[in-house]
């Protein structure tokens, strides 16, 4: 039979579990929390590329095939690509490139930009410019076409500088977003705040059974 010693040491250790037990749950509902009131994250659907280099079609009617190339002598004058895009429910559109320049065009600007000239839809906001330094260039964007974007719109890539050089390696996904507080941190949360339930359930029965224990004659 236990004496009151044990019930005591036992009583103590599952006082100090539950303690415990209430700082982890404290600091699991501090996680959900400060997740779901951070920045909202995006993943990128890369599975299913908006478009490909092929479906570029030049300023001249030149259709693209392994990469876009810009040849232009002309200062001022416009050449670039574009396809046509469906910006119905895009939130975020991840672009990414890579550009190969020879030191003559050092600083030149190459220009990506959403555009829809009867939506008059031509903004800075939806505008990405990279000035070229020597050697490879990498770059990676995200345009957002916003909420007063038309439902069609091309994507373009263009310059007005002299240009000798190919855009490679071009990438053109939709993001989407991720939910801020995943099923798996609430999972983890309900099971500490189940364990802690039973812990004080088993704890405070131990106090009334003690209790009890000294209230016999």
């Amino acid at each position: 039979m236990k004496t009151n010693k044990q019930r005591k040491k036992r009583q103590f250790r599952l006082k100090a579990l539950l303690i415990i037990e209430i700082i982890v749950c404290y600091m699991a509902f501090l996680n959900v929390i400060s997740h779901a009131r951070g920045p909202q994250n995006y993943e990128a659907v890369t599975d299913a590329p908006l478009l490909t280099a092929s479906d570029f079609i030049g300023f001249d009617g030149g259709r693209a095939e392994q990469g876009l190339v810009f040849n232009n002598q002309t200062m001022g004058a416009a050449v670039g690509y574009q396809a046509e895009l469906s910006l119905d429910e895009l939130e975020r559109i991840l672009i990414s490139f890579t550009v190969d320049c020879q030191p003559e065009y050092i600083g030149s600007t190459l220009y990506v930009d959403l555009y829809n000239d009867i939506a008059n839809y031509d903004n800075p906001e939806q505008e990405y410019h990279l000035v070229l330094q020597e050697g490879l260039n990498n770059a990676s964007t995200v345009l957002e076409p916003g909420k007063s974007a038309p439902e069609n719109g091309q994507l373009r890539f263009f310059t007005v500088e002299p240009a000798d050089y190919t855009l490679e390696d071009l990438q053109i996904y939709q993001e989407i977003p991720l939910p801020n507080v995943t099923t798996d941190m609430i999972a983890v949360a309900v099971v500490l705040f189940l364990g802690m339930g039973i812990t004080a359930f088993i704890y405070f029965r131990k106090i009334n059974s003690l209790d009890e224990t000294k209230g016999r004659p």
